[in-house]
């Protein structure tokens, strides 16, 4: 799950957090858990997500989506979606733009936070795709401020 936090326009925390266990009804909860925790901490006023490819829609994000937007209603949470199409069509020059345009735009976006750089090579050198988590949860809130 990447995430990402706006104050004022600004990026104001950003980061990952992967949950390994198989897909339970427990393990939804926690990542219910981790967002509640994650609105508490900051006053989050608005929640953007970004859906998922509809062939990788199952019922388990479903049933996510549904804990996500109940919660948002019971916390006052707007809740505003993208989808990576939308993403790479606002961060890239075209539609079929990749990923790795979207973290230069990111990058670009934010050079005071030098940190977004270096995950970036982190995940070059390494292939490790959980980085970009990151990239689109920033993005995504840029989208839906």
């Amino acid at each position: 799950m990447g995430m990402a936090v706006m104050y004022d326009g600004d990026l104001a925390e950003f980061r990952t957090r992967t949950f390994y266990k198989r897909w339970t009804e427990g393990k939804r909860k926690e990542m219910i858990a981790v967002l509640q925790k994650t609105v508490d901490r900051y006053g989050i006023t608005k929640i953007a997500i970004k859906l998922p490819k509809p062939f990788h829609y199952s019922q388990n994000i479903q049933w996510l989506m549904h804990d996500i937007r109940r919660l948002s209603e019971q916390q006052g949470i707007q809740v505003a979606t993208c989808t990576i199409t939308e993403l790479k069509q606002r961060y890239t020059s075209n539609e079929r733009g990749n990923k790795q345009a979207l973290v230069q735009a990111i990058i670009k976006n934010h050079p005071e936070r030098k940190q977004l750089a270096a995950i970036a090579a982190r995940k070059q050198a390494h292939r490790k795709l959980n980085c970009i988590k990151i990239f689109e949860a920033i993005a995504c809130a840029e989208m839906g401020q």
